[in-house]
């Protein structure tokens, strides 16, 4: 059934398409190819599989709504309880395939340098390795959390900690840490900032910013 109403939202409408899946098809299909080993599944004589394109588009789905499994079910026709197996499997294929490509940081002086060229030609700022900042996610907190994922905002939710190039581009990411703690505290404890302490990012060297000696900072 979701096969189905995707290849209708495609024929229809692209535009619905993309604002269902948060991608175009093309992107879509590119995802699938990357992760299909890793979802694909047999048929069997009991029992016909759900297929990979299925199984990347509920995932999707979730992530883009935020929808509860059995909002899903009723829109996929797949059950919740197996809703609540595919999505993760398919997300850890999405985070082994994609990660060591897609997100990244420099490794070198110059790499880093490239990055700061960017922000000084697209966004006037220079001597800039990146624009560093958190964001709360929120979810529903088991039971047994008491307040220990509540956020100043009043919610639940955990902290994602992006850095990203001038070009929108996340060079580091880490996702996890409980909404009580600050973007500050997050930052203290991730492995960027224990990087940059123990000298091992390979920052370049300090450099001038008009007249006057600056070194180089994420904003």
């Amino acid at each position: 059934m979701l096969n189905m109403l995707r290849n209708e939202l495609l024929l229809e409408d692209p535009n619905r398409y993309k604002n269902f899946l948060r991608m175009d098809n093309e992107c879509f299909n590119k995802l699938l190819r990357m992760i299909l080993p890793d979802i694909e599944k047999q048929n069997t004589k009991l029992r016909e599989c759900i297929s990979a394109e299925d199984r990347l588009a509920v995932t999707l789905r979730f992530l883009a709504s935020g929808n509860s499994f059995r909002d899903l079910m009723f829109a996929t026709r797949i059950h919740e309880s197996t809703i609540s197996l595919i999505i993760p499997e398919v997300c850890e294929a999405i985070i082994s395939n994609l990660i060591t490509e897609y997100i990244k940081l420099p490794t070198s002086a110059q790499e880093w340098k490239r990055v700061a060229d960017e922000f000084n030609v697209k966004w006037d700022f220079p001597i800039c390795l990146g624009a560093l900042d958190g964001k709360h996610i929120d979810f529903e907190a088991p039971k047994s959390a008491g307040s220990f994922y509540y956020n100043y905002k009043g919610r639940n939710s955990i902290v994602l900690l992006g850095l990203t190039d001038a070009n929108y581009k996340f060079l580091y990411v880490d996702v996890g840490v409980n909404g009580r703690v600050s973007d500050g505290g997050v930052f203290r404890e991730s492995s960027l900032k224990k990087g940059i302490d123990r000298k091992i990012l390979n920052f370049p060297e300090d450099s001038l910013c008009q007249t006057a000696p600056s070194r180089c900072h994420m904003s």
